[in-house]
């Protein structure tokens, strides 16, 4: 699997940089799920690989805690790109690396990617990591982020997006917060870290092939429609997944569910492959009121089923699943 695209890093530098404002309890630095999604290409900003994340501006500077920078209107405006894909700020505050808690969103991702980079599924990976390994501080949830800084660049500035001037007031973060406060449309469960991640042994990575495949769309078959049509934006997709979400009924796992979550689990590293199958499962709507208690092996080893001590996993169904 060839994905170290560029240089390596000595590994020396800074494993993560942390985002250590003034009064952490206004940011809620704890309030980060157990496990964080990160789809890649060849085409991706900054550098990603199984060993290293790193943002576009730490491949040319050394990059230190946002909270500690003079320029604050300048991470605003960076972060406000950076949240709406416009990349017009200097190289140099190009920080933050996206992470989501959402696999739907981050299957959805990959086959936007998949269309619109024109790159086969076996070019595109998904990175699977494990807060609990970081320290804390190390991920925060995009809206946070938005509220701290939308109101550090005066309303009447000029800003670029999409090539055409506007004003803060109108694309600015502000505006952004309201759109994700109110209609949640563009809410894809994002958390930010900045500068770089030293991933290794805190995470897998796997090809999309691995996941988007036959035993997907038993789980969700709005991915295999969405992978079959031409593409249609990817804010638009993930709404029509929502909406197919939404319009379904809950309804109990069912043993061919259970048996396609397991067969794609079982392409993960043994340690990952429990919480695969809770992520999967939670694809489709399932009552919310009811934990759900699914017999499995503890190792899962591929091919076949241990033959070791039982356990029992049990899924509670968060929004975070979507």
């Amino acid at each position: 699997m060839n994905y170290d695209y560029k240089f390596d890093l000595d590994d020396n530098c800074p494993t993560e940089v942390p985002f250590c404002p003034i009064n952490p309890s206004d940011l809620d630095l704890n309030l980060v799920p157990r496990y964080l999604f990160r789809v890649f290409s060849r085409d991706s900003s900054g550098w990603n690989s199984s060993k290293w994340m790193r943002s576009e501006a730490a491949l040319h500077t050394k990059v230190n805690d946002i909270f500690t920078r003079d320029d604050t209107s300048g991470i605003a405006i960076a972060l406000n790109e950076h949240i709406r894909w416009q990349f017009n700020t200097p190289i140099r505050h190009r920080v933050f690396i996206s992470w989501t808690a959402s696999l739907a969103f981050a299957i959805q991702l990959a086959i936007h990617k998949h269309k619109r980079e024109r790159l086969s599924l076996h070019e595109i990976y998904i990175c699977v990591l494990d807060t609990a390994m970081f320290p804390s501080g190390t991920f925060v949830r995009d809206l946070t982020l938005m509220k701290e800084f939308k109101s550090k660049v005066p309303d009447t500035q000029n800003i670029r997006f999409n090539g055409s001037q506007t004003t803060w007031s109108r694309r600015g973060l502000e505006a952004m917060y309201r759109s994700h406060i109110k209609g949640r449309c563009y809410d894809f469960a994002e958390y930010l870290a900045q500068g770089q991640l030293r991933v290794k042994g805190r995470s897998t990575v796997l090809s999309c092939d691995k996941v988007i495949n036959a035993n997907l769309f038993a789980l969700a078959p709005h991915c295999e429609r969405s992978l079959g049509r031409r593409d249609n934006g990817l804010a638009n997709e993930v709404h029509s997944g929502r909406a197919s979400f939404a319009a379904d009924s809950p309804r109990s796992i069912t043993l061919n569910e259970y048996t396609s979550a397991v067969r794609i689990a079982q392409e993960f590293p043994t340690r990952w492959r429990i919480m695969m199958i809770a992520s999967l499962l939670a694809l489709h709507c399932r009552p919310t009121s009811d934990s759900v208690h699914i017999p499995v092996e503890p190792t899962l080893s591929k091919g076949e089923m241990i033959r070791s001590r039982k356990m029992e996993l049990t899924c509670h169904l968060t929004v975070h699943s979507r």
